[in-house]
């Protein structure tokens, strides 16, 4: 009887060379969710089959890092560009990866996104996974570098609506834009925020964000004003 393995491969195109690759994925019955913190990073009880790991895929061919949120228009010049940022990459990633290889790889997806043009709130997306990678790895500082990357872009792609033709609605945008700031520990613009998402509960179905927002807005408060007296 054959056993189970933890991965599978999974045939991808690729939308810059349209090169058919095989990726590694973890299969779904060894993925032991475990609970989420408060900007939806999830947890898992065997940090090896952490789904994040192989978010991004890398084609072998061209070496074009990309996900399943990547569109597939480029702009004129920019392929060019792209092939010659990769031109040195020759490293495998389409096996089994580690941590410092998923950080290779989401480092490698933002240079290719920015060069692509893509939108802000894909961009911010990459850089909001890269922070959780940080966290897992008990690494702060770069942690917090990432995430306020992560703001910047976020709240550009909330101007621009850039998530209204997405899965990401509104309050969850600004939701998440608001714990980022709390995290960073910019408790001013953390409550904003979550105002927003409060003031408009009439707009959306999601009734346990709005839940959320509530109390993360308390939370920033109060560590807000202890922030000041100990000034």
């Amino acid at each position: 009887m054959t056993t189970l393995t933890p991965y599978y491969e999974q045939s991808t195109t690729c939308p810059l060379c349209q090169e058919t690759f095989q990726t590694t994925k973890i299969r779904t019955r060894f993925v032991h969710f475990s609970g989420r913190d408060e900007d939806f990073c999830p947890r898992y009880t065997v940090l090896e089959y952490n789904p994040l790991l192989y978010h991004i895929h890398h084609c072998p061919t061209c070496h074009f890092s990309f996900s399943e949120e990547t569109s597939s228009y480029f702009f004129p010049t920019s392929t060019t560009k792209i092939q010659e940022l990769m031109n040195n990459q020759n490293k495998d990633y389409c096996s089994t990866r580690t941590y410092d290889q998923a950080i290779d790889l989401f480092h490698l997806a933002i240079e290719c996104g920015k060069i692509k043009r893509e939108t802000d709130l894909v961009i911010g997306g990459y850089y909001l996974r890269l922070a959780w990678i940080y966290r897992l790895l008990n690494q702060p500082e770069q942690e917090r570098v990432v995430l306020l990357k992560t703001i910047q872009h976020y709240c550009a792609a909330y101007q621009k609506g850039e998530n209204k033709s997405t899965k990401m609605t509104d309050v969850r945008l600004l939701y998440v834009i608001g714990e980022i700031y709390r995290r960073l520990e910019m408790y001013k613009e953390a409550v904003q925020y979550f105002s927003k998402v409060v003031e408009k509960k009439r707009e959306t179905k999601d009734v346990k964000l709005v839940e959320m927002a509530r109390d993360q807005w308390y939370s920033a408060r109060q560590a807000s004003k202890m922030l000041a007296t100990s000034v």
